[in-house]
C-alpha cells in the first residue's frame, strides 16, 4: 500500500471536502454541504467529519508529524 493523502476541507460555505489523493497525485473528492443551502442530505455524516477535522487538527497541536 503507497503513501497516498486524505484530506478534510472545510470551505468559506461550511461544507465539507474529503479527497483522496494518489501516490502520483490522482485525487478523488466528495463534498458534503450544509443543510438548507443547496444541499445537506448527509447532515450526520458532514457533522462526524467536522468532528474528524477537529480531532485531527487537536492532534496536530498537541503531537505533531516531526518533518
Amino acid at each position: 500500500m503507497g503513501q497516498g493523502r486524505l484530506r478534510l476541507i472545510l470551505d468559506g460555505d461550511s461544507d465539507v471536502c474529503v479527497a483522496v489523493i494518489s501516490d502520483e497525485g490522482e485525487m478523488a473528492d466528495v463534498e458534503f454541504c450544509v443543510p438548507f443551502s443547496g444541499g445537506g442530505r448527509s447532515p450526520k455524516v458532514r457533522e462526524a467529519l467536522l468532528n474528524l477535522c477537529r480531532a485531527i487538527r487537536d492532534e496536530n497541536e498537541t503531537n505533531p508529524i516531526p518533518d
